[in-house]
């Protein structure tokens, strides 16, 4: 096992400090295993920002299966990684197709590659960009969707009834979690 130079060396992140003390981090090594795990070719490339469908992803009890080789929870786990450190702009769509773990269908594959396709297009444009401030404020933000699914399937089916919540704390305007 080799010894990094830096800490951004060991958690694969990289550091890129600008003049105006804005910081940038980015984890293209990361996207790029997630890209290699999924079996991403380099077709199809699109970092859009519309949604992918208009219904919400559920369960697909009865949709076809997913027949890849890769690992579902392992590329989801990749994900949520990148989510939580430096994009996170793919958090939302991560935590929805991380609650079909144990038992991924066909759309749910289609869920993480179009994810991927985004990471791919956009793997050196984007990233968490941090400009913290001289004062120490401490500020939250919470957003929640209740029962989100309660109207697109089964509402005694407790999957569709479980609220998604999610925030943020920032001290300085940088968030700490």
């Amino acid at each position: 096992m080799g010894v990094e130079k830096d800490f951004a060396g060991f958690l694969g992140i990289e550091i890129k400090r600008f003049p105006d003390d804005t910081i940038k981090l980015i984890q293209t090594g990361s996207i790029d295993r997630c890209l290699e795990a999924v079996e991403l070719g380099h077709d199809n490339t699109n970092p859009r920002l519309e949604p992918a469908e208009k219904d919400p992803l559920g369960k697909d009890e009865n949709g076809r299966p997913r027949r890849e080789r890769w690992s579902y929870p392992s590329v989801i786990g990749m994900l949520l990684t990148l989510s939580s450190n430096s994009r996170p702009d793919i958090s939302f769509a991560v935590s929805q197709c991380a609650r079909f773990n144990h038992c991924p269908r066909l759309c749910h594959k289609i869920a993480v590659k179009r994810i991927a396709r985004y990471l791919e297009g956009s793997r050196t444009r984007q990233g968490l960009i941090l400009k913290p401030e001289s004062n120490l404020s401490l500020a939250m933000y919470a957003d929640a969707d209740f029962a989100g699914l309660w109207t697109a399937e089964d509402h005694d089916d407790p999957i569709c009834v479980r609220s998604c919540t999610g925030c943020a704390i920032t001290l300085g305007g940088v968030p700490i979690t």
